[in-house]
């Protein structure tokens, strides 16, 4: 993973492999799936809502992304 240059202070642009980027959507889903509504803001940056913004936003990357190569 490494930081690639923003000129917007308020984004972050990474450059992650497949096995980095399947890493962090799947700890977005299982925070979703494990944490309580009630205790989800106490415990992560931002509500239920936002996480499952994000989710919605790593599956519509993950739709774009090309099959993974056959071993």
């Amino acid at each position: 993973m490494e930081l690639t240059n923003s000129d917007d202070p308020e984004k972050v642009h990474l450059t992650l492999t497949r096995d980095e980027f399947d890493m962090i959507s799947g700890c977005v889903m299982a925070a979703i799936d494990e944490v309580p509504d009630w205790e989800f803001s106490s415990r992560l940056p931002g509500d239920v809502d936002a996480a499952c913004d994000v989710r919605k936003s790593l599956w519509s990357v993950h739709d774009q992304l090309p099959p993974r190569a056959a071993i």
